[in-house]
């Protein structure tokens, strides 16, 4: 089991993470080389990668973001069919690791979840 998934459903709200800064240095190294690109002399179709880490835990979302996402406007959750999901074996080792569902106190707390 990953007993370190209750620190990351603990840690959540607005706040900034080392994750947001390593995805604001990417995306900003990303546009400069876009816009510093030399041109070429083909015409080839070219492609740039720039991987993310968020969303990633912990839950953290800039105040600014936080903010537009007031509990009372998010929807109601819909529960998750438990028989669906534990009927697969793959699922069932999945939900025996991963423990995070085991911290979440209530809905209240699953929506400061979603606004992070």
């Amino acid at each position: 089991m990953r007993y370190q998934g209750r620190q990351y459903v603990e840690e959540i709200g607005p706040g900034e993470t080392k994750f947001q800064v390593y995805d604001l240095d990417i995306t900003r190294r990303a546009c400069d080389f876009i816009r510093n690109r030399e041109p070429t002399m083909t015409e080839k179709p070219w492609v740039l990668f720039a991987s993310m880490m968020c969303p990633h835990f912990p839950i953290f979302a800039p105040q600014r973001i936080y903010n537009m996402y007031p509990y009372d406007s998010l929807p109601d959750f819909k529960p998750a069919d438990e028989e669906l999901f534990m009927s697969h074996p793959w699922c069932q080792g999945f939900n025996d690791c991963f423990i995070h569902e085991r911290y979440i106190k209530d809905d209240e707390y699953r929506k400061k979840i979603l606004a992070s």
